[in-house]
């Protein structure tokens, strides 16, 4: 299978989520699968390189908060592939990488690290936009994943 693992971050940079991203690019490509990682540039310039054997494209962001980075390049770069791996919470890329996976009908999955809290006037803006309050008074950003009416497509079973 070809698949396109997207992350905010990816080493060098040091991070909980490239770390576990790079640990999934190795399993998937030890098993034969190709991966392609898509992740913002963050100190080196945008462009492809090889990172221990996997192809990883740092795409240059339009605007970036931390480790979050709008990326809608990310809607195109999804195509051609077999399924694509969202490493969330991503914000800025995520949601391009998702919505490419759905344009282009291919079975993607979101990779869960942490809940993204916030609270004060943050959350209170956050589920005044989508009207859908957490049961627990804190603010979890939710990501949805396999939609059943993206594909006829059934989703491989990857072996992790």
């Amino acid at each position: 299978m070809k698949i396109a693992l997207v992350s905010c971050v990816y080493p060098p940079y040091k991070s909980g989520i490239g770390n576990v991203a790079a640990r999934h690019a190795r399993q998937l490509t030890d098993m034969g699968h190709r991966v392609t990682v898509y992740c913002p540039v963050h100190d080196d310039e945008p462009g492809r390189d090889i990172v221990d054997g996997i192809v990883v494209e740092r795409l240059r962001s339009l605007v970036r908060h931390g480790n979050s980075a709008l990326v809608p390049q990310l809607v195109r770069h999804m195509k051609g592939h077999d399924a694509v791996y969202i490493m969330w919470p991503f914000f800025g890329g995520a949601e391009s990488a998702a919505i490419g996976a759905r344009m282009h009908k291919i079975p993607y999955i979101v990779f869960f690290h942490m809940d993204v809290l916030w609270d004060g006037w943050r959350g209170k803006r956050f589920w005044t936009a989508t009207s859908a309050p957490p049961s627990h008074g804190s603010c979890a950003m939710p990501m949805p994943c396999w939609p059943a009416q993206q594909s006829s497509r059934r989703p491989h079973r990857l072996g992790m």
